[in-house]
């Protein structure tokens, strides 16, 4: 049966099976029956505060039951949610609503940033002491913006991705690449700003599936096993990196789990034949590769890694899912078998918020579908079709990359860095590297920029941007390299092999030999960051550390005993801070 919104979806699912677990994490459970009661609480509450059709709330909640009502109640309400992620700085947020148009923002309770943001925060608690009104879904068309997603703007500012609930819809009903049945349990481990989020949310409770949150924060490499063997996950999204992370680190780490999706970057060829080896006698379950912008709901293609061939030199992203099409252009708009990827269907969005010209350049009406008023969405990757109907990633078109699943927009980057006052001009490029890719900074400083260090960048980065955001290497230069046009010309950047590097070293003039703690650390980041030298007061992320290398070090720190948390390791990026504050 075909619903026309999420909420229409939801309240059937929870009307034929009332008790069954909709929440589960360790905190405690929700049946389908106490999630539709508690966010029907909530719709009402947002329906008082002005929420209906075209309305767009912010939710500033983290991965948490909190979260998840929230974002229903939202739809049912009428209006379209705004995942705001916990991790952003406050001038991000700020800058995320106001493009949003956002009366309001949700949060669990009244936040420091709040006067930043240029919005009224409405606590939970407050909404939840109104009437218990009851609620159903209010009127909705398919077309109807469901959530906004941002991704990273050419421009230099994120655009707004306007869902639709039809687009959600179709992603996880009526589908083939994976079971979305009842009886499974999906993990929600992406942070709700990330459009996995949508797949392992929505998919589990328009299903009639559990869904299992992981605990707040970053599950480390360490625990997610162990996690998904006691809680019985069955189906789940991994980014390619913490798939590569995982599979390295525990090989059978993933074999209680019948259904995993990965995606985000190219998958290690390697790396896949050995998962799919593990589970050649395993005709129940399903592993696949996915692929798909934000921009057509999620993912658009899936390929299962047990058709992967003995001469396969890279891992295909797959066929199409149901109800979409994935065209492979020529320069001409003719098909060809390869190309630029253009996809239609019904998983494309509405178009970006309030950029009409961003959104003519790249939904196109689609020639091919046969339907009048269909669209598609040229993707700006490249891709080739296989004889046997698979699609083969080729790279970007443009500057556009990802890192850690996340779309960048180099450019963006570089606006941030020269709103620093010390900063008169910047590039910023992609560096492959082993395990994905990192940012290079090239910058020229201003007249006010004597003092502009990499350390002083990284910090003024952090109020800024998020932190996959943030270069890895810094590079001070007299001038960029130009074409004769003027234009800024990438190929005569120096090579960093050339590039005098700077290190991010402290410049305190001590020189006391580290102390047994610090020297434990040191001996951590050179094994987990592959480097032969490293000090008390250089900074993790600008040796080129991530939230996944960051996840090894806890796994090094616990093992030595060292008694540091995750928090404290994202905190205190130095290892002289480390060391102190585990005294």
């Amino acid at each position: 049966m075909t619903f026309p919104t999420v909420p229409a979806a939801f309240d059937a699912v929870a009307e034929a099976g009332p008790e069954a677990v909709a929440l589960d994490s360790a905190a405690g459970r929700l049946t389908y029956a106490q999630l539709r009661a508690r966010s029907d609480v909530l719709a009402a509450a947002l329906r008082r505060r002005g929420v209906g059709r075209g309305v767009v709330v912010g939710v500033h909640l983290g991965r948490s039951f909190d979260s998840v009502i929230t974002s229903l109640a939202v739809l049912k309400a009428g209006g379209g949610y705004l995942p705001l992620s916990p991790e952003y700085p406050p001038s991000r947020l700020a800058m995320l609503l106001a493009d949003a148009g956002a009366p309001f923002v949700v949060a669990d309770q009244a936040a420091a940033w709040a006067g930043e943001a240029g919005r009224p925060v409405i606590t939970l608690a407050s909404l939840r002491s109104g009437p218990a009104d009851e609620v159903r879904p209010a009127p909705g068309h398919p077309d109807d913006v469901a959530y906004v997603m941002y991704t990273s703007g050419s421009t230099g500012t994120p655009k707004g991705v306007l869902v639709t609930h039809g687009n959600i819809v179709q992603l996880v009903r009526d589908q083939e690449y994976l079971r979305f049945e009842p009886g499974e349990t999906f993990l929600h481990l992406s942070p709700t700003a990330f459009d996995a989020s949508t797949f392992e949310i929505w998919g589990a409770l328009l299903s009639g599936a559990r869904l299992l949150l992981a605990p707040p924060g970053r599950e480390t490499l360490a625990d997610l096993p162990e996690l998904l063997r006691r809680r019985g996950v069955t189906a789940m999204f991994l980014t390619t990196p913490l798939f590569h992370e995982l599979i390295d680190r525990d090989p059978a780490a993933l074999d209680s789990v019948r259904q995993v999706l990965i995606g985000g970057e190219p998958m290690s060829v390697e790396r896949a034949r050995r998962l799919a080896g593990r589970r050649a006698d395993r005709p129940d379950g399903e592993v696949a590769n996915v692929y798909g912008p934000t921009e057509t709901t999620t993912f658009a293609t899936a390929f299962p890694l047990r058709e992967l061939d003995a001469s396969d030199r890279s891992v295909p992203i797959g066929r199409p899912l149901r109800h979409t099409h994935v065209y492979m252009l020529g320069d001409d708009g003719a098909p060809a078998s390869e190309g630029e990827i253009y996809i239609g269907g019904a998983g494309v969005a509405r178009g970006y918020l309030g950029r009409p010209a961003q959104t003519a350049e790249r939904f196109l009406a689609d020639p091919f579908a046969g339907v009048p008023g269909a669209r598609m969405y040229r993707s700006g990757d490249l891709g080739r079709r296989r004889p046997d109907g698979a699609i083969e990633f080729l790279g970007r078109a443009d500057s556009q990359i990802k890192i850690r699943g996340f779309r960048i927009e180099p450019v963006e980057v570089e606006e941030a860095l020269l709103s620093h006052p010390g900063v008169r001009e910047a590039a910023v490029v992609p560096v492959p590297v082993p395990d994905g890719v990192r940012l290079a900074a090239y910058v020229v400083v201003s007249a006010l920029g004597d003092q502009v260090t990499p350390r002083g960048l990284v910090a003024y980065l952090r109020d800024v941007v998020p932190a996959y955001m943030i270069p890895s290497w810094f590079v001070t230069v007299g001038g960029l390299p130009r074409t004769v046009t003027g234009k800024l010309d990438r190929l005569r950047l120096p090579t960093l092999d050339e590039a005098d590097l700077p290190r991010l070293s402290g410049d305190s003039g001590e020189d006391d030999e580290p102390s047994a703690a610090e020297q434990h650390l040191i001996r951590i980041w050179k094994s987990v960051l592959g480097l032969d030298s490293v000090t008390v007061d250089d900074d993790f992320f600008s040796l080129g550390g991530d939230s996944l290398r960051i996840l090894r070090v806890l796994a090094e720190v616990e093992a030595a005993g060292l008694g540091l948390t995750l928090t404290q390791l994202f905190e205190h990026t130095t290892i002289r801070e480390l060391a102190a504050s585990a005294g």
